[in-house]
């Protein structure tokens, strides 16, 4: 889930592993329901602890990382922290590597690609971003799903 916040140089999202919830209702759902809850919040940060240990509660799931963009000379780089559940070094930078739109709607933003940059984990080549609700490309999106491919 998004919202601009100014330490960074766009979209920020928590990242929540929903592979206990895949094959289930709630799967579907999710992304609508956790964006809801979000845009209710109190504090519109979503790395904020109180928040990310509702969504944890409430749907029975664990925060994994987090993805934020910070600039560089030439552009807003995609960043996937993800120390939180895999430990030092895995903090990975990308770029954009592909992207459809949104099949559900026309107000999410675009599915996307992205390839990490070197020095990333061998099984952290790719990162896809799915499932998006509402929002626009960075600098202020709303993306929910995160998958990692480890072929490149």
């Amino acid at each position: 889930m998004w919202k601009m916040l100014p330490r960074f140089s766009g979209a920020m999202a928590e990242l929540f592993n929903m592979q206990s919830l895949f094959n289930t209702a709630e799967f579907s759902n999710i992304p609508n329901d956790g964006y809801k809850k979000w845009n209710v919040a109190e504090n519109d940060n979503p790395f904020d602890p109180v928040f990310v240990q509702e969504i944890e509660s409430y749907y029975g799931i664990q925060s994994f990382g987090q993805h934020y963009y910070t600039e560089d000379s030439k552009a807003n780089l995609p960043v996937f922290d993800l120390r939180a559940s895999l430990g030092i070094d895995t903090v990975i930078t990308a770029r954009l590597t592909g992207e459809i739109k949104a099949p559900y709607s026309t107000m999410a933003i675009p599915w996307q690609e992205f390839q990490s940059l070197p020095g990333a984990p061998a099984n952290l080549q790719k990162v896809f971003l799915f499932q998006t609700v509402a929002g626009q490309a960075p600098p202020g999106s709303v993306s929910s799903v995160l998958v990692f491919n480890s072929s490149t």
